[in-house]
């Protein structure tokens, strides 16, 4: 539960008005360790040796605003003050849904929601102008109050809490799923053959293939996985993670066909479809897919 509350009754605080996904998160993070917070929001206040945790205000360890902490990641991103927090506790965080590969887990969340939130908050804007696309921190200012509303800030902020709630239980799970899906994926790599790696059913894979260090990562051109839908699904794979063009496209004369087409054409029985950009296809059998493999690579 997270409660604006008086000072007298906080066990966190923050500062007032206008809030950013910094100490929106933030404060969803001390949920996790806090169990219930108490948070006051105040104009203004220097950090009291009291039991609380003051964070993006008050002068202390995580409030990234004062001079003297300017600590920066690697890649000479600033922490904020959600950051700051995530190095805290972060890892004990984890260990309470899962007590293993927590490095992993923590740089993963580090990677894909933290630092992003933290580069935002010091200043660093990415240009999203081409799609128009609202990253996390621009969905979160959304709920500040707009001009022509009157309603209380801190009501807004709550349900900015909700919202972030929502997307970083959601992270967690997700990095989670990741750590477990790429000790499978891991060893599906030196099992593979062909320039074919085949799973039983959909787990994660592409992110692990692309970063594996496993020279045998890099031989594989496709991927045959169980559909949740029906049959198989016989995806392609990118040079790497900063490279989109396919190692391997499918054949040119499947391109857009479907059912008894496809299966006419590429010489199977069980055809479903053939993506018309031939980044991937799919066949009711393992069999078929494997053997749509083999055509590919004579092609």
């Amino acid at each position: 539960m997270i409660k604006i509350v008086d000072e007298l009754y906080a066990n966190a605080v923050t500062h007032s008005g206008k809030f950013h996904a910094d100490d929106i998160f933030s404060t969803v993070l001390l949920e996790y360790v806090l169990g219930d917070v108490y948070v006051y929001r105040t104009y203004e206040t220097k950090e009291k040796d009291d039991g609380k945790i003051y964070y993006d205000i008050g002068g202390g360890k995580f409030d990234h605003h004062h001079i003297q902490n300017n600590k920066k990641r690697d890649e000479n991103i600033l922490y904020a003050s959600f950051g700051l927090l995530w190095m805290e506790y972060g890892k004990d965080i984890i260990k309470k849904y899962y007590n293993k590969d927590i490095n992993y887990i923590f740089n993963y969340i580090d990677n894909i929601l933290v630092k992003g939130i933290d580069a935002i908050d010091n200043g660093v804007f990415y240009d999203f102008k081409l799609y128009n696309i609202l990253d996390i921190s621009s969905i979160i200012s959304l709920f500040n109050p707009f001009y022509d509303e009157v309603i209380d800030n801190d009501i807004k902020f709550i349900e900015a809490c909700s919202i972030a709630k929502i997307i970083f239980d959601r992270i967690l799970k997700k990095a989670i799923c990741m750590a477990k899906s790429k000790n499978i994926i891991d060893k599906k790599i030196e099992e593979s053959h062909d320039h074919m790696l085949i799973l039983d059913e959909y787990i994660p894979y592409k992110e692990h293939i692309l970063s594996s260090k496993n020279k045998k990562a890099s031989d594989i051109y496709f991927v045959i996985y169980k559909s949740n839908r029906k049959g198989y699904m016989i995806n392609t794979l990118p040079k790497s993670i900063d490279d989109n063009t396919l190692r391997k496209k499918l054949k040119k004369e499947w391109a857009g066909l479907r059912g008894s087409q496809f299966s006419l054409v590429s010489g199977i029985t069980d055809g479903i479809f053939c993506h018309k950009n031939l980044f991937v296809c799919a066949t009711l059998s393992k069999k078929s897919a494997i053997k749509i493999v083999h055509k590919a690579l004579n092609d």
